[in-house]
């Protein structure tokens, strides 16, 4: 009785959320068939009153199955007892069970947090675009005049915008996905000791996250902590968190507002807030350092982190694999041409995922991870490394890090370098320079030395040109790695390698 009246709820369920997002199409079906005619309401309601009562029926026989199943009587005291109890060994019995993560009891909330560790610096893209618009505030008529397209904007960016730039949390999405999600969860539980628990954020969001925790382990890399953040359509159960559970570190990953059993939606304030009860989860309640923390993002998962970077700059270092420097170019290369100047608009007023103004501001080691045959974040219309907005996000770090090394003509051989077709013309390249890792290495501890490590670094000034060469393309190697692959392939264990920081040597 359960699994046929589930069955039938998940069809009713996928079957709405499918009508939902083609409505456009199906009112237009309608309308051009005379669904909305005298004859063609009452025939509409007949098929309503019908399907409400399989729905309905279904409800009814799934509850009274419950009501006698002596299994489920017991899980609704574990359930309740939890619910009721800050006693950590009653509340460690609900993880037997898998159910509605809206029953979850909450395991940590953004009201708890008391460290000052744990608090972010309140940096964010929206505060400095406001002190930066408040200098230069249109006039009066001006606002007038362009209120219809903010109106224009916000609907679209509200709607189906959104859905575009964050497909995992549509209730389409979630209902094909949800059978996987729910079976590798269950391996994650019962297979690699997985705890789950629900986050509330400060905008009153239940955040889903799930923790492994490797500490006991005779592995040195369980004592340090890797936060996880998932793509615009990865899920923790099915995404890049794989690759550092095979390394051996401890690993917390959580799902966008809006993806699995997480709640609300994943505009850019949204996913700040859940990022930081995350944090404070990990600090608070976990019992890990900053300093133990580093922090790994597949693709669009690198807006939070590199949010998370620059508030808690203590964090031992950032991983971005398959990540853009701003969703703006690559939002008006899909646009027609008329369309472009709204887009741009839209896109910086609601969706202002600007990952590289972000990851500028974070001081700590670095490691960029660059698909050659990434088929999503290039501006082209079919794969090229040239065209990869990972080597723009690369360029926009250099120059703020090494103002003075990264002038015209080093951003030009910088560009020829990551604009080689493959890795050999790359390496052919190098050795062309005739690079000495071990002198570039000196160059910059000698300059720290003498002035300081932090960044901006004004090195490179009285250089010889073969000399800032050789330093830029050194430095460039050094932030980011090559990996032959699409956009969606599994991260090899191998590539998974701590970022590179001066105080490591080569």
């Amino acid at each position: 009785m359960e699994l046929f009246c589930n069955t039938t709820l998940r069809v009713a369920k996928f079957v709405w959320s499918f009508t939902f997002y083609t409505s456009p199409f199906w009112i237009a079906y309608m309308f051009k068939n005379q669904y909305f005619t005298v004859e063609g309401v009452p025939y509409m309601l007949k098929c309503g009153n019908i399907i409400l009562c399989i729905v309905l029926g279904a409800m009814w026989c799934r509850g009274m199955g419950r009501y006698n199943n002596s299994e489920y009587q017991k899980f609704i005291k574990v359930l309740e007892a939890a619910k009721q109890s800050s006693d950590p060994v009653v509340r460690q019995k609900v993880r037997n069970y898998d159910f509605d993560f809206n029953h979850w009891p909450v395991g940590f909330s953004f009201s708890e947090s008391t460290r000052n560790e744990a608090k972010p610096l309140g940096l964010s893209l929206e505060k400095m675009r406001a002190e930066s618009s408040s200098s230069r505030s249109p006039g009066l008529l001006s606002q007038l005049i362009g209120l219809p397209c903010e109106l224009l904007s916000y609907c679209t960016m509200h709607t189906f915008g959104r859905w575009l730039v964050y497909p995992g949390h549509t209730e389409l999405l979630n209902q094909l996905v949800a059978s996987a999600i729910q079976e590798n969860r269950d391996k994650m539980i019962e297979k690699l000791d997985g705890l789950r628990a629900k986050l509330k954020t400060k905008d009153n969001n239940s955040i889903d996250v799930m923790f492994f925790d490797r500490r006991q382990t005779t592995q040195a890399n369980g004592q340090k902590l890797v936060i996880c953040t998932e793509g615009n359509a990865g899920f923790y159960e099915i995404g890049c968190i794989a690759t550092p559970l095979d390394c051996g570190y401890s690993v917390l990953g959580w799902n966008h507002p809006g993806f699995g059993g997480s709640t609300g939606k994943p505009y850019p304030s949204q996913e700040q807030a859940a990022m930081e009860v995350v944090i404070q989860y990990a600090v608070e309640k976990l019992g890990f350092r900053l300093e133990d923390i580093t922090l790994f993002a597949w693709s669009i998962g690198g807006y939070a982190s590199t949010w998370a970077a620059m508030n808690y700059p203590r964090i031992s270092g950032i991983i971005l694999d398959a990540t853009f420097d701003d969703i703006v170019p690559l939002g008006l290369a899909k646009m027609p041409e008329r369309m472009k100047g709204f887009a741009h608009r839209s896109l910086r007023q609601h969706m202002n995922l600007n990952i590289a103004e972000q990851l500028i501001r974070y001081p700590g080691p670095i490691r960029l991870l660059r698909r050659t045959k990434d088929e999503v974040i290039i501006t082209s219309e079919t794969p090229d490394v040239a065209f990869n907005r990972g080597n723009d996000l690369l360029i926009k770090l250099m120059q703020h890090r090494y103002p003075t090394l990264m002038n015209l003509e080093s951003v030009d051989l910088l560009t020829q370098y990551l604009h080689a077709a493959d890795q050999i013309s790359m390496l052919a390249m190098f050795n062309a320079l005739e690079i000495d890792e071990e002198a570039c290495i000196r160059t910059l501890q000698s300059y720290c030395d003498k002035h300081s490590s932090k960044y901006p670094m004004l090195i490179g000034e009285d250089m010889s040109r073969a000399r800032r060469s050789q330093l830029v393309i050194f430095l460039a190697s050094k932030y980011m790695t090559d990996f032959e692959a699409t956009h969606c392939n599994p991260l090899p264990v191998p590539l998974f390698v701590k970022p590179w920081s001066l105080d490591d040597g080569y």
